[in-house]
């Protein structure tokens, strides 16, 4: 059976784990936007 400190390691794990994905989500919807701001100069400058 777990400690009482070994189960605030978990959930301080958990936390740490929780936070990560959040921000991977964050990158991934930036990148995404990124891309397709670059793709839209690309064809005004394409249509110039």
């Amino acid at each position: 059976m777990a400690t009482g400190a070994q189960l605030r390691e978990i959930k301080e794990d958990e936390s740490i784990l929780g936070e990560a994905e959040s921000n991977h989500a964050a990158l991934v919807l930036t990148l995404a936007a990124l891309r397709a701001h670059v793709r839209q100069e690309d064809e005004k400058r394409k249509g110039a």
